[in-house]
């Protein structure tokens, strides 16, 4: 996996999708001056074939749901993420030449507050 751009605001994580066209796009819920939910509503708008998966300090049983139902294909609190990420990646990008999910280990990850977004590179088996 290959981070493409990071971003602090929706604004930048808006036009960075725009620009980079990534695969997958880690996205908090809690921005800065906007609604991470939102933000999931106009990227799936946007780039309906990019995965979204959401990374938050809130509790997924008051978010979970909520950003399924808007279009996250993901959530992972922050708490697991070290445990679970690379998992929950793997599940919510499906690697076309694969057959499934397959992505390297990432480079890094992103603050809190951040939209992150990523273009997956296929593991090779």
């Amino acid at each position: 996996m290959t981070v493409c751009a990071e971003s602090e605001d929706a604004a930048a994580a808006l036009r960075a999708v725009a620009e980079q066209k990534p695969d997958l796009a880690v996205v908090d819920i809690s921005l800065k001056n906007y609604n991470g939910l939102e933000l999931i509503k106009k990227l799936r708008q946007r780039a309906p074939q990019m995965a979204v998966l959401v990374l938050s300090i809130h509790d997924e049983n008051l978010y979970a749901e909520r950003a399924l139902q808007v279009g996250a294909r993901g959530y992972v609190m922050k708490q697991e993420a070290t445990e679970h990420i690379l998992d929950a990646i793997r599940r919510v990008t499906p690697c076309p030449h694969q057959g499934e999910a397959g992505v390297e280990e990432p480079h890094r990850t992103a603050p809190a507050g951040h939209a992150l977004a990523a273009r997956g590179t296929p593991a090779l088996a």
